[in-house]
């Protein structure tokens, strides 16, 4: 079972069951499938096939919704911490050549690039349902990490799917069980 598949199953499986705890406060898988369900729909208005996506990290469930969501779309996503300086984060845009980037803020703070306000499309109403693009998990980049590296400039590190991939099944393999109650 893949990675994704393991997400999806447990949406389906226990869609009251609490997914996560952010600040005190708990998510159900239901609001999780709401929630990508909503970013999914706004995407997929703006996003023009672009295959590399920003999302402006934070402990928020908008931020793993949106990266559930360009992991399930066989997109590769770009992590930008929202306390880097202007000039870093213009570094990473320009390298990754990103167009579109998902955020909670209210307002675009990066010119030039697309924003989805991630808080705000949660709100719209609709049939909720995760829409899976098939593919296989190969040696594309799921997600780009950027490090300082030894100049100061950042540089881009991939993980491709069939890392990421074999990196959860070596997780389970491990012993390590991860149910509904956990």
């Amino acid at each position: 079972m893949t990675f994704l598949n393991r997400i999806i199953s447990a949406c389906t499986t226990y869609p009251q069951r609490n997914a996560f705890c952010i600040q005190s406060k708990y998510y159900t898988y239901s609001d999780l499938v709401s929630i990508i369900s909503s970013i999914q729909k706004e995407l997929e208005e703006n996003c023009n096939n672009e295959q590399k996506i920003g999302i402006v990290v934070n402990d928020s469930i908008e931020t793993y919704a949106s990266i559930l969501v360009i992991l399930l779309s066989g997109r590769t996503y770009i992590p930008i911490a929202p306390d880097y300086p202007i000039e870093r984060i213009g570094q990473i845009i320009q390298q990754s050549n990103i167009k579109i980037i998902l955020s909670e803020l209210s307002y675009n703070i990066y010119p030039g690039i697309k924003s989805i306000n991630t808080a705000k499309v949660q709100t719209k109403a609709g049939k909720s349902e995760i829409n899976v693009r098939q593919f296989q998990l190969d040696e594309r980049d799921a997600y780009i990490l950027f490090t300082s590296g030894s100049t100061g400039v950042p540089k881009g590190v991939p993980l491709s799917y069939y890392n990421l991939n074999s990196f959860v099944a070596a997780f389970f393999a491990l012993g390590y069980d991860l149910n509904e109650n956990s």
